[in-house]
């Protein structure tokens, strides 16, 4: 009889929701996310950017083309994620990204025509970063008439949310990364000094420096992924076989903290 590897892709559930709905909670003295937590899912972000645009010897580089607020996810320790690859387009070495009609949220893209590259993730990213600055959507506020990513820097720092961004110097620091990537699609000086790596180190300083931790793990030193894994453990019985196919189930669920708990 032939054997049927059939192979799932397991996600923990999301118990805060996208990032999106997170900063528009934060209203009056309801505050869901604090700075350093708005801190910590930016520098999250950077890390999954810098690892999709840093090719190794199984893949090339990969763009994700539709990052936003929507498109980031909070575990209940506000972890964050980044989902929906759905636009996303690779890139080995040697080769062009394959070119397509740039779809992904309007708001999140750079005004003009510009050619599937890095910058895109950059611009977008730069856009959520003001989100987390601001606590505002893409498009702004209706006063200014003016979207997040088009705000000039005066402009820009009128609407911080100085309630929640309470050290100076960290929301500035924070605010410059932003506008680089921002400003990355047009200006050819900036773009060739910005970089997946350089976002994230920048972001990963600050939080050295105000004893952030990186990543906010559950009790017991646990991720989801563990929780699984240790279910997983205790049901490996009945995994071999689901609904009453006579499938071979082989699963892996690699812990994302690196807590070194792997189950197969």
């Amino acid at each position: 009889m032939m054997m049927v590897c059939v192979c799932y892709l397991i996600s923990p559930y999301f118990e805060n929701g996208d990032l999106f709905d997170a900063l528009r909670s934060d209203n009056g003295d309801n505050v869901l996310l604090d700075w350093k937590t708005r801190l910590k899912v930016s520098y999250q972000i950077a890390c999954g950017i810098d690892y999709m645009h840093t090719s190794n010897s199984f893949r090339g580089t990969i763009l994700h083309l539709d990052i936003k607020s929507k498109n980031i996810v909070l575990d209940n320790k506000f972890n964050a994620r980044l989902i929906d690859f759905g636009l996303s387009r690779e890139s080995m070495t040697g080769s062009n990204i394959t070119t397509a009609p740039l779809a992904g949220t309007e708001l999140y893209r750079p005004p003009g025509v510009h050619k599937t590259s890095p910058l895109l993730d950059y611009y977008a990213f730069g856009v959520v970063i003001r989100e987390l600055l601001t606590g505002l959507g893409p498009e702004g506020t209706c006063r200014s008439q003016t979207p997040l990513g088009r705000l000039d820097m005066v402009n820009f720092e009128d609407v911080i949310q100085r309630r929640i961004w309470t050290i100076d110097y960290v929301w500035k620091s924070v605010s410059s990364i932003a506008s680089r990537c921002i400003s990355s699609v047009d200006d050819d000086e900036t773009s060739g000094q910005i970089s997946s790596a350089l976002i994230r180190t920048s972001l990963k300083s600050i939080l050295i420096k105000e004893s952030i931790q990186k990543w906010s793990v559950l009790d017991d030193n646990n991720c989801e992924i563990c929780i699984v894994n240790g279910q997983l453990e205790k049901d490996k019985d009945d995994l071999y076989f689901l609904y009453g196919h006579d499938q071979y189930v082989f699963v892996v669920f690699v812990c994302l903290t690196k807590c070194g708990k792997v189950a197969k």
